[in-house]
This record gives C-alpha cells, sequence and structure tokens, in this order.
C-alpha cells in the first residue's frame, strides 16, 4: 500500500506535470486535455452510480461509502479529489459556450457533467471534497463571472448548495465536532494526521522518514488515534514533507504555486480561451492541494 501511494500519490503526478510543461501546449490543445479529464471522470460517476444502484444497496451506510469508487478509483477520498479537479475542468465549456462547436451540445453536456460529478460528491461523504468542491466552484465564479450583479447570487447558490450536501446523512452534523464519536474519525483524525506530520518533519527535516513511512511512524507516535494505521497525512504537502524531507516539499510547493500564477496570468488576455483555460487549470490545482 505505501509504494501504492508513493508511485500513484507523488511520483506520476509529478510526472504528468513535467510532460505537461515539456509539451507547452496552446489554450486549444490545453483545453481539449481539460475536456479529456471531464469525459473521464463523468464515465467514472456513471460507473460508481450504476454500481451502487445495482450492487450495494442494500448494505449499510459504511460499506455503501467504501464500496462506492471501487470499480474506478477504488477509494471515496481519491473518487472526491477526481471530481473536484474535473469540475472546473466541465464548467470551462459554460463559460467558452461561444468559442466551440456545436455550443448547444456542449453546454447540454458541460450541464449532465457537472450534475453527475455533485450527486458523485454528495455519496462520498467526504468534507474535504465537499469543502474544496465549494471552494473551487466560488473561485471560478469570482474569477470568470464579469459583475458583481452576477456573482453574487452565484455565488449565494454555490454556498447554500455545499451547506445542504454537507448536512445530509445520519449524524453528519455530529461528524463536524471531533469530540463525538463520528468526529473523531472524520474531523479529528485529520488535525492529527497533520500533528503528526509536522512533528514527524521536525524530526527529520531534511530528508524525511522515507517513501511510505507515515503510516508505521503514525501507529508508533499516535497509538491511541482513532485510525492507528492512516496510510498518509491526508494533505499532500504535509505527507511529501514528512516522508521526503521540507527541502522536496517546498520545491514541489513552488512548482505548483508557479502554475498556478501562470494560469491565473492568463486572464488578461482578450481570448477567451486561454483566459478560461488558465482559470481552470489553477482553479483545478487549487483544488488538487487542498
Amino acid at each position: 500500500v505505501s509504494a501504492n501511494i508513493t508511485l500513484h500519490g507523488v511520483l506520476e503526478p509529478m510526472a504528468a506535470f513535467s510532460v505537461v510543461i515539456a509539451l507547452r501546449p496552446r489554450p486549444r490543445q490545453a483545453l481539449h486535455a481539460l475536456v479529456a479529464l471531464a469525459v473521464g471522470v463523468t464515465i467514472g460517476s456513471a460507473i460508481n452510480l450504476a454500481w451502487l444502484a445495482l450492487v450495494v444497496n442494500p448494505r449499510d451506510f459504511y460499506e455503501q461509502r467504501m464500496l462506492l469508487a471501487r470499480l474506478t478509483y477504488y477509494n471515496p477520498g481519491i473518487f472526491g479529489n477526481m471530481l473536484v479537479m474535473a469540475l472546473p475542468a466541465a464548467a470551462s465549456l459554460l463559460f467558452l459556450r461561444r468559442s466551440v462547436s456545436r455550443p448547444s451540445l456542449s453546454v447540454g453536456w458541460a450541464w449532465l457533467a457537472i450534475g453527475l460529478m455533485v450527486v458523485g460528491l454528495f455519496l462520498t461523504y467526504t468534507k474535504s471534497a465537499w469543502l474544496t468542491a465549494a471552494l473551487v466552484a466560488s473561485l471560478m465564479i469570482a474569477l470568470l463571472v464579469r459583475t458583481w450583479r452576477r456573482r453574487i447570487p452565484l455565488l449565494l447558490a454555490a454556498g447554500y448548495e455545499s451547506l445542504i450536501v454537507a448536512l445530509q446523512g445520519e449524524g453528519r452534523i455530529e461528524s463536524w465536532d471531533p469530540d463525538t464519536y463520528q468526529g473523531s474519525g472524520s474531523i479529528g483524525i485529520r488535525l492529527e494526521a497533520i500533528g503528526a506530520a509536522a512533528e514527524l518533519t521536525a524530526g527529520s527535516p531534511l530528508v524525511g522518514i522515507g517513501p511510505g513511512g507515515f503510516q508505521r511512524e503514525f501507529a508508533r507516535i499516535r497509538p491511541d488515534a482513532s485510525v492507528p494505521e492512516l496510510q498518509s497525512a491526508h494533505n499532500l504537502l504535509p505527507n511529501l514533507a514528512a516522508e521526503y524531507g521540507l527541502p522536496f516539499a517546498l520545491m514541489v510547493a513552488a512548482g505548483l504555486l508557479w502554475a498556478i500564477r501562470v494560469g491565473l496570468s492568463a486572464r488578461r488576455a482578450s481570448d477567451p480561451v486561454p483566459r478560461v483555460v488558465g482559470t481552470a487549470l489553477s482553479v483545478s490545482l487549487i483544488g488538487f492541494l487542498s
């Protein structure tokens, strides 16, 4: 499992990021990549929802949640992260409806994709995904909608929908309190994970504890945690700092911040395609880091 986290959570994203930078795609090519991401995640969402309806329905809540993404992304947390990154990609077609061929078809597909993603987000019952989805939706609205007269109702609608989703389900209100049983395995364990990552980084700041070492060390320094076999810090940069050292984590952070800055700088372009694509890519990266 530790090797898989290192491979799929660190090496593959960095390799893909390096390839994209090296290829220097044009705005239209980057738009095609965004659409491909959105299509892939939409197909995954449809598969997960069909699986849930056909196979998982009689099972209890916890088993439903854990089996939701088993056929596609294996873990509901990973599925939630993919949804968060794909939402700006799908939304970019709404902002570029006058710049794409077959605008009616593109807009209709984009709304269908967003609808499936929102349902998938709800069924992950993952707070980080819900909150980050609200963040990326708000950023897309704030950065690309021209006037506050249009921004305000859209921002209120996004906030209201996020609030409704976040409070649905049995015991969801209690799960926001780390002192309750539900909250200790949700909010509480994330706070413990971040604290443990900071402690491990302080103990070996230059080279870290080694790839995949977080699970072993967390069980040692937090034996009474509600999830003693936690595999990662549930946050990319603290986990990188703990396992690979602070210099490596800072290098990755600098690269990601540079990419976000370059994407947002395209907002000054007169052509709507680079403006929307750059913003969507930056917002997706922010969602990936959150």
